[in-house]
């Protein structure tokens, strides 16, 4: 009967050892498929990171490639207007040096204009002192009386190179054109002469310190210097 009590006591504790090692190993299965669930949801949530992080891979890629092919394109662009812009550039050099060569004529033709103008002036108040002193004399000529004109009163003669008959400006000679024509055609001479001769008579009546006036010239030379 003891040994029968004992058996038992064994048989129970043998029992008891196999339960808690049946338990140990029910709470480790249940500790392991924990983790098994918790890498499972790790994999789970690293798989949609990897499909994220693949698909931000593909678009990146796909953007990068556009990037380079709106690159290529740009740079196609530039080389197809380099051309182009050369010669702009070329016009434009050509435009600044048409506008500064305008620019210098501008001026020059502001300095002739300039200079007309101070010629023009000087030619007026000639005339003008001419007319004063045609008049001065006239005057003179008409308080001393008709009696006292001869055919050698003559205001200005000038005896030009060459040529046998002097050209003479009387007292009431007004029209210097006449005057100088008909000589010019006495002396067969050029009628383009007249211009450049007419200009001469005005300056030696302006420039005249007394009446008469007798010199002598040469014709090539007055038209040379009064021509202009």
């Amino acid at each position: 009967h003891q040994q029968g009590a004992e058996r038992a006591a064994q048989l129970s504790e043998e029992l008891r050892v196999e339960r808690e090692a049946a338990d140990a190993a029910a709470q480790r299965r249940a500790d392991l498929q924990g983790q098994l669930s918790r890498l499972q949801a790790e994999q789970n949530v690293c798989s949609e990171s990897c499909a994220r992080a693949a698909e931000n891979l593909r678009m990146a890629s796909a953007a990068c490639s556009a990037e380079k092919q709106r690159a290529d394109a740009l740079h196609l662009q530039l080389d197809a207007v380099k051309p182009a812009q050369e010669e702009l550039k070329k016009k434009h050099h050509a435009a600044v040096e048409q506008l500064e060569g305008l620019r210098g004529e501008r001026e020059h033709d502001a300095t002739e204009r300039d200079g007309l103008r101070d010629s023009l002036d000087q030619e007026r108040g000639a005339a003008e002192e001419a007319r004063r002193c045609k008049a001065e004399a006239q005057r003179a000529l008409e308080e001393a009386g008709p009696t006292q004109l001869s055919s050698g009163d003559v205001l200005i003669s000038v005896a030009f190179h060459d040529i046998p008959q002097p050209l003479e400006l009387m007292p009431w000679d007004t029209n210097y054109e006449s005057v100088v024509a008909k000589w010019l055609a006495g002396a067969q001479r050029s009628s383009r002469l007249q211009s450049s001769v007419v200009k001469y008579l005005t300056h030696l009546e302006a420039t005249a310190q007394a009446f008469p006036v007798r010199v002598e010239a040469s014709l090539l030379e007055v038209h040379e210097e009064f021509a202009f």
